[in-house]
């Protein structure tokens, strides 16, 4: 009998009920061998390895009744949040008018300065990385959601905060595909790398939306860490004293496309950014 567990897979050799006969077969001693380096392989991977001690998952337990007052309130349901279709050429229109919006879009796109496109594409292939964001944030004692559709206010956060960030990839996405000044396939190589790695009414109306989600968010993250702040002050300055240390760097930072395989392309939208001063949250 083969079954899957969040720990792994466990292969179980044929029980201690099964027919006397069938325990001196061949096949059995085989699937009996077959078993134990299985499990003596799949032990290392069962290992679950807690990132806090037990007192420290107690407080993350406490505020949860403070984070489904507090916290999740800043989050907007699917019927309240702008979709990427909103920002974009109609699809549902006719095929002549669809076309048309399309090559308005277009010809409004043709002189964008070089920089901004770079800038665009650095912040779209950040925001496409999502599942490796998520995936992290699992990884953490406390707040993950250990059933992917757990009812822990932290696991309702992250699941919500995850929905909302997966519009803006969408849209900046699309626009840059149908802007026609994009070499899409390396991008979507660069995307692939990263995920892999582990993790006009347009343009200015798309950096705005964006830019008041992640105010929002910010919001969340400030009250989450004043929180902590109050309820265990050292361990969470010790914590913001080790991020300080180590340096906080967008994830982006392992972007490739495959063929530029250092950090150069990086390296190239850090310094536009810089250079334009744009901030997501302006």
């Amino acid at each position: 009998m083969h079954y899957i567990t969040p720990l792994g897979l466990q292969i179980s050799p044929l029980t201690p009920a099964c027919p006397q006969f069938l325990k001196n077969t061949a096949q059995h001693r085989k699937l009996t061998k077959i078993h134990t380096l299985v499990t003596a392989t799949l032990a290392p991977l069962t290992a679950i390895t807690h990132s806090m001690p037990p007192e420290k998952l107690e407080v993350y337990k406490s505020l949860e009744p403070w984070v489904a007052e507090s916290i999740l309130p800043l989050l907007k349901t699917s019927d309240k949040c702008w979709q990427p279709s909103d920002f974009l050429p109609n699809s549902s229109q006719s095929t002549d008018q669809f076309a048309t919006e399309v090559q308005t879009l277009h010809e409004l796109s043709a002189n964008l300065p070089d920089d901004y496109l770079v800038v665009l594409v650095g912040n779209m292939i950040t925001e496409d990385a999502l599942p490796t964001y998520e995936t992290f944030i699992n990884t953490f004692d406390g707040v993950r959601d250990e059933t992917a559709a757990s009812a822990s206010p932290w696991a309702t956060w992250t699941r919500a905060w995850t929905a909302e960030e997966n519009r803006h990839g969408d849209l900046l996405r699309t626009y840059l595909y149908l802007s026609g000044r994009e070499d899409m396939l390396m991008i979507e190589r660069t995307i692939h790398n990263l995920i892999a790695s582990g993790m006009q009414r347009s343009r200015v109306s798309i950096c705005g939306i964006i830019a008041s989600d992640e105010k929002r968010h910010k919001n969340a993250y400030i009250k989450i860490v004043e929180m902590l702040l109050e309820v265990d002050t050292p361990t969470t300055m010790l914590a913001i004293a080790d991020m300080m240390k180590k340096g906080i760097t967008m994830p982006a930072y392992l972007m490739n496309d495959g063929q530029d395989i250092s950090i150069q392309p990086l390296l190239n939208c850090s310094t536009t950014s810089g250079t334009m001063l744009i901030f997501w949250n302006f």
